[in-house]
């Protein structure tokens, strides 16, 4: 069913229909839903998030293996790495512009297999037209400042991390953990209090994933990123740095 607009905890539906609870919890990811909107500004030059999925190869899981890589460009970032299937996601983070530049999608897959020849040898096993998904006017680094009562915002509706190897994954499935609990100690009621907890809770990762970003973008940092990237105990911090856990004593159920 297609969900058209909220109205605090009613929703719309695309027939026109009204549904209505106690409580909503927003979790459209990257998508903005109409009455619920992000209130983060675009910028002359706004993000994008692509997504492409490469099917199966045995070149692809010679090449890349359990790596997670990052291939870096003037103007954002890759991150490739393989899933359960042997098929690889190459997630990338990228200016708009490199978009308008390129023409379009395809064109620019192309645009960086040339710029970036270890990423260029491994698009080269696509097949066909490229499976790719994208979204436009991705706010990076944007945190919800507040809510009403009976709408908990989860995920990418609470915060949108620069993501590389699943730390948006992580925000989704760590909100949602807190949220349940915070419902259960303390109703709709307590959504306002649960987002400015989970908004401090989000300030070190973002900022932290945004630091890398901004150092991925420019072609002048990237030997610094190449060299922090050769250091396994900083690696791992960052891992962690860039994590929230699902566990927060303030929303944890006192029962």
């Amino acid at each position: 069913m297609t969900i058209r607009s909220a109205e605090g905890s009613t929703l719309h539906t695309g027939d026109g229909a009204a549904m209505s609870g106690e409580t909503l919890f927003l979790a459209t990811g990257k998508h903005d839903l109409r009455g619920a909107m992000r209130d983060a500004p675009v910028g002359d030059d706004p993000a994008m998030g692509v997504r492409v999925r490469l099917a199966p190869h045995p070149a692809l899981t010679r090449l890349v293996g359990d790596a997670i890589e990052l291939h870096a460009f003037a103007g954002g970032y890759g991150g490739l790495v393989l899933q359960e299937d042997g098929s690889a996601d190459l997630c990338m983070a990228l200016r708009r512009s490199r978009l308008r530049a390129a023409g379009d999608l395809p064109g620019l897959l192309r645009v960086l297999a040339d710029e970036l020849p270890a990423l260029g040898e491994r698009l080269a096993h696509l097949h066909g037209p490229p499976a790719i998904d994208a979204i436009a006017n991705v706010p990076y680094g944007w945190r919800a400042r507040d809510t009403v009562p009976g709408v908990y915002r989860l995920g990418d509706q609470a915060g949108v991390i620069p993501s590389l190897a699943g730390e948006g994954m992580g925000i989704a499935i760590a909100s949602a953990i807190r949220a349940v609990r915070h419902w259960q100690g303390h109703g709709p009621d307590g959504a306002p209090d649960f987002q400015l907890t989970l908004r401090r809770h989000l300030h070190r990762p973002i900022a932290l994933a945004g630091v890398l970003r901004t150092l991925a973008e420019h072609p002048a940092a990237h030997p610094l990123l190449l060299a922090g990237g050769r250091v396994a105990p900083l690696v791992n911090a960052m891992a962690r740095w860039t994590r929230i856990t699902s566990v927060s004593r303030r929303s944890a159920n006192p029962a």
